[in-house]
């Protein structure tokens, strides 16, 4: 029996490729290939039709792909299941539904989250766990946040973690950036933008620990208003190089590049920075709590995010492990692969087509 199966993807509509708009073009293309050359399955991959003003915004796929919209002949029921990759639902609905739940951040971390946003997230939930037939999560914690809020068969909830895409452990072959050859100085990495990251802790950590006298602190993504005061500061603001729209083909380079990835967030669903850095041979410092403790455990220093001592200290500890350490890690990266993500994502495609 043929089947074809729409993967929503509408999250792609975006200008920055974070971590959520690069599992889906990992993933649809690890679905690509598997179903090449001959298969009883067909993918495309569907965007809200309301969203097409924003069409330039898609990457390029090889997938096919194409609009919906909630009329007949156009909408979702012509697929035998849809897989929601992001939490947009498509209505009406389809016969079948799957869904990707990255993280439940807004439910679990309450005092970061404006009410209104958090009583979104709350409703798009309930629609999920009403209508999907499945649920993939990324990791053992976000099944457990998950299932410690709300009412959903145990056994309909999938942990598929994510992939390391091969680019990550080859040396970069990209020329750098200009701003990456402006970087002189070893460097810490660290990501800022959304407050979950825990940037303010991480700046605080980096001046008490001392290491900015030899070490540039380099971040990816903007910065709270809260710590920008912090950032300019005459003599630290020296060691602090913020870089905004960082290209996906230059992650590589500055990855193998640091000296450390500083990455304390406060909830992660998953982490994929944590592994990406590993794979890069890079030494890698990541909180005790959440989705990146799962993944971290044994290859990675763990430290309390909310301790700014515990992150100073963290951060000579790993800069400290041996080499041997480092390449375990990057042994242990290699057992995360698209592929296998693929595969697994492909048998609960399976588990709800044949579970009538």
């Amino acid at each position: 029996m043929n089947y074809k199966i729409g993967l929503e993807a509408t999250a792609l509509l975006s200008s920055r490729l974070s971590g959520i708009q690069r599992y889906i073009l990992e993933l649809s293309n690890a679905l690509m290939k598997l179903s090449y050359p001959a298969s009883d399955t067909r993918f495309e991959l569907c965007l809200k039709g309301t969203r097409i003003k924003k069409a330039y915004l898609r990457p390029t796929t090889s997938m096919d792909h194409r609009w919906y919209l909630p009329f007949p002949g156009f909408s979702c029921k012509r697929y035998s299941l849809v897989h929601a990759l992001d939490t947009i639902l498509p209505s009406p609905l389809p016969p079948r539904i799957a869904c990707t739940i990255h993280d439940l951040f807004s439910i679990v971390i309450k005092d970061y989250s404006k009410p209104r946003f958090r009583r979104h997230k709350i409703r798009s939930y309930q629609r999920i766990i009403k209508h999907c037939n499945a649920i993939i999560v990324p990791s053992n914690t976000t099944k457990r946040d998950l299932l410690n809020n709300f009412k959903y068969p145990e056994e309909r909830i999938f942990v598929i973690p994510h992939g390391v895409s091969p680019r990550f452990f080859r040396q970069p072959s990209s020329e750098p950036s200009n701003k990456i050859e402006q970087l002189t100085r070893p460097y810490i990495l660290a990501f800022g933008g959304r407050e979950r990251k825990n940037f303010p802790r991480v700046v605080q950590a980096f001046v008490l620990s001392k290491l900015n006298k030899d070490y540039d602190l380099v971040v990816i993504g903007g910065i709270d208003r809260g710590i920008q005061d912090v950032v300019q500061d005459d003599e630290l603001g020296q060691s602090i190089r913020i870089m905004n729209n960082v290209s996906d083909e230059h992650l590589p380079t500055l990855y193998h590049k640091a000296s450390l990835l500083c990455f304390p967030s406060l909830y992660e669903g998953f982490g994929l920075p944590v592994l990406e850095a590993m794979a890069s041979s890079t030494p890698v410092l990541t909180s005790n709590v959440g989705g990146v403790a799962d993944i971290g455990l044994g290859h990675a220093t763990l430290v309390d995010p909310l301790s700014v001592a515990g992150i100073a200290t963290g951060m000579h500890e790993a800069l400290a492990v041996s080499k041997e350490g480092l390449e375990q890690a990057r042994l242990y990266a290699k057992k995360f692969t698209w592929e296998k993500a693929a595969l697994a994502t492909k048998n609960v495609y399976k588990y709800i087509l044949h579970s009538e």
